[in-house]
């Protein structure tokens, strides 16, 4: 029986993902940032994303939940100041972006342990996994 490692190539799924962002820019003649300018803004992305999973309970009508409250409020939080601080640094040694990569792994199962609705459960997957993406592309 395969594992999951071989039936999901990570490798090819990031070259794929960065295929289409390559093309997404050239052909909007957007530049292509890369560098500190492309950390910069993969980071604040990732802690807009995280002040986002910080505010969602409100948004989505689920803030009397108490769990499901005090988990977003945790590690939405602690997305932000983790992508905050690794604002300017890079390399797979960057306790932050690793910190941030686990966050998105939470919210990816976030909406299946307290069954949100569909929206809800798209977003927190969806944004999960752009949160591992990018946090991922700071790493190497």
């Amino acid at each position: 029986m395969a594992g999951i490692a071989e039936i999901l190539d990570f490798n090819a799924l990031f070259a794929y993902v960065g295929h289409i962002a390559v093309s997404v820019c050239i052909y909007c003649n957007i530049p292509l940032l890369g560098g500190v300018i492309g950390m910069y803004l993969k980071n604040s992305l990732s802690a807009l994303m995280g002040l986002w999973f910080l505010i969602t309970p409100w948004v989505f009508g689920f803030g009397d939940e108490t769990n499901a409250l005090y988990t977003c409020a945790l590690f939405g939080s602690l997305q932000f100041v983790s992508s905050m601080l690794a604002l300017g640094k890079t390399g797979k040694y960057t306790w932050q972006n690793w910190v941030c990569v686990a966050t998105g792994a939470v919210f990816i199962v976030f909406p299946n342990v307290f069954h949100l609705s569909f929206l809800a459960f798209f977003l927190f997957v969806s944004l999960g996994l752009m949160t591992i993406l990018i946090n991922y592309a700071n790493l190497y």
